[in-house]
């Protein structure tokens, strides 16, 4: 039996199109499926989900997904194998972090002509930091407990650089903040998140969960821009205003949320009409001590998500 291994260097092969045996290896309680239109009939043995030659006919989708919970948690890892035809013949293996995943397709199945199955990797986001999966995993399930579906629109970060947020940048809060927006983002949106900052507008940072909140750090000491800087417009896009203060009222750009940063409560934060706004309490960050985004802020930025959502997703509301 030969076994191939799919990934970034190989994620298609092409095997005989028999019977199917698909197992599962989960880090956590996961559920295995295949999936297609209209949804195959498959049996069971034990943890391996068999896929009779018939059903084969037409595309289908290996599909993972938590049980017992909304979502995977931190460290999830699943592993897959297929099999086509008797023990001993030849499968396919595949393996995926789902950590704050709702679920994933890990495999698509195509039949090619006369008696053969080609089988695909779906290429998955990737990993994120511990602090990005659970903001991904608690908007995941806000989101799914209110009825929601993710945007097609991407988000952008629009990082305030104005000499007021310095502190926050120098000690790493912003960096802090800017990894748990990308678990919210990952979330709220099917699309790559990007950022840009205030004193650069047309500058992106960077593009990539993953990559964002690194490349946020490596931008800590640049030239702060003039004061009163203001979210330039990205169409196309969902913007977050990221600063000391809410996003100002500015009739040329369109924003969808301000995360606000600050020393303890603020009174009366006001959002721009039609806009969320979510305020992250943070250690003061001229105290001398790590400023981290703890549980208290991670619920509150789900809720902002929802909120995000909700507003764009209301009838003839658009951005």
């Amino acid at each position: 039996m030969t076994v191939t291994t799919l990934g970034a260097e190989h994620h298609t092969q092409v095997l005989e199109r028999q019977q199917l045996t698909v197992g599962m290896y989960a880090a956590q309680p996961a559920e295995l499926l295949v999936l297609g239109d209209p949804d195959p009939e498959v049996g069971r043995q034990g943890t391996q989900v068999v896929v009779p030659r018939a059903a084969l006919a037409g595309d289908l989708r290996v599909h993972v997904r938590p049980l017992g919970s909304e979502a995977f948690g931190p460290g999830s890892r699943v592993k897959l194998t297929l099999r086509a035809g008797a023990a001993g013949s030849d499968a396919v293996s595949v393996s995926a972090d789902l950590s704050g995943r709702t679920g994933a397709d890990l495999l698509l199945l195509r039949p090619l002509a006369p008696d053969h199955l080609q089988v695909t990797l779906v290429r998955q986001p990737d990993p994120l930091s511990e602090l990005a999966t659970a903001t991904r995993a608690a908007t995941g399930r806000a989101l799914a407990a209110a009825g929601l579906r993710p945007l097609p629109q991407p988000v952008r970060l629009h990082l305030d650089r104005s000499p007021s947020t310095t502190p926050w940048w120098t000690t790493g809060a912003m960096t802090s903040v800017v990894d748990a927006l990308v678990g919210v983002a990952a979330a709220v949106s099917e699309a790559t998140p990007d950022a840009v900052l205030s004193s650069r507008p047309g500058d992106v940072v960077a593009t990539g969960a993953a990559r964002l909140a690194a490349a946020v750090a490596g931008r800590a000491e640049d030239v702060a821009s003039v004061a009163g800087a203001t979210p330039a417009d990205a169409p196309g896009h969902v913007v977050w205003w990221v600063s000391d203060a809410p996003a100002p009222q500015v009739r040329t750009s369109r924003v969808a949320g301000s995360v606000v940063l600050t020393r303890g409560p603020a009174p009366a934060l006001v959002a721009r009409p039609g806009s969320a706004l979510v305020e992250v309490v943070l250690d003061d960050p001229l105290a001398g001590v790590p400023v981290a985004v703890g549980p208290s802020a991670v619920d509150a930025l789900a809720r902002f998500g929802v909120d995000v959502v909700t507003s764009l997703q209301q009838p003839g509301v658009g951005r």
